[in-house]
C-alpha cells in the first residue's frame, strides 16, 4: 500500500455540470490512449491535480 493511501482521510464534494464530466473523461480517456496507459478514475485525476497545484503553490512561495 501507497503511504499516501494512508493519509487518504479528508472527503471533499466537488459539483460539476454533466458536460465537465464528460470532457474530463475525454481528457482522461485521450491522454491514456497517447500514452498507451489504462485510463485513471476520475477522482485520481482530480486528486493528482489537486496535489499539483498545492506544489506549485508551495514552489512559487520558496521563492519569495
Amino acid at each position: 500500500m501507497s503511504k499516501h493511501k494512508d493519509n487518504l482521510t479528508e472527503r471533499i464534494q466537488v459539483l460539476l455540470s454533466k458536460e465537465d464530466v464528460s470532457e474530463l473523461h475525454v481528457m482522461i480517456c485521450e491522454t491514456a490512449i497517447n500514452e498507451n496507459k489504462k485510463p485513471e478514475t476520475l477522482s485520481k485525476y482530480l486528486r493528482t491535480k489537486i496535489k499539483e497545484i498545492i506544489e506549485d503553490y508551495k514552489n512559487k512561495n520558496k521563492l519569495c
